[in-house]
């Protein structure tokens, strides 16, 4: 393949994911994003449109391979609530292996640089937090323990039953 023909084509693949991303709904002007395992941008900082949980992975956690799959059921099932798994693997190639050996189809960011880590400074791995629609950090769960999980669950719960009652009392 010559050099130029090359070029058009990394163009042409370029513009694909920037029309895919667009489809997807762009995240807010000026916030800050990393891309998913399929090309699209996700804002990582709020404000968000809806209750947002980072959990933040790596391929070589042993309790991150245990709790994604639990992650990606709790997100099908309530897609009112956006899920977002972070890779801190050094490489990309480490987010997408966790993301082909899992068969996770949540969006998966790789934390080129580190930046969003740096923000949140999750203490272990897995990390998982929950922030409200402004970004606050209003939850945050250490490790992979059934308990932890079910006490993360109870908090998106009496999240969800809040935000209903809320949109109850502006209905009436």
């Amino acid at each position: 393949m010559s050099r130029r023909a090359s070029k058009v084509r990394r163009l042409a693949w370029a513009a694909a994911l920037g029309l895919l991303a667009l489809a997807a709904g762009s995240p807010p002007s000026g916030a800050p994003t990393a891309v998913d395992q399929h090309g699209t941008p996700h804002a990582w900082r709020g404000p968000f449109e809806r209750l947002t949980v980072l959990d933040f992975a790596a391929a070589w956690c042993g309790p991150c391979r245990y709790t994604l799959p639990r992650m990606e059921v709790y997100a099908r099932q309530h897609p009112e609530i956006q899920v977002l798994v972070v890779s801190v693997d050094e490489k990309v190639e480490g987010r997408d292996q966790l993301v082909s050996s899992l068969g996770i189809e949540l969006p998966v960011l790789w934390d080129e640089g580190h930046a969003i880590a740096r923000h949140f400074e999750p203490e272990a791995l897995p990390t998982t937090l929950v922030l409200d629609t402004e970004g606050t950090e209003i939850h945050r769960y250490l490790g992979s323990s059934d308990r932890g999980w079910d006490e993360l669950v109870a908090f998106l719960e009496s999240q969800r039953e809040a935000q209903a009652e809320g949109q109850d009392e502006e209905g009436r």
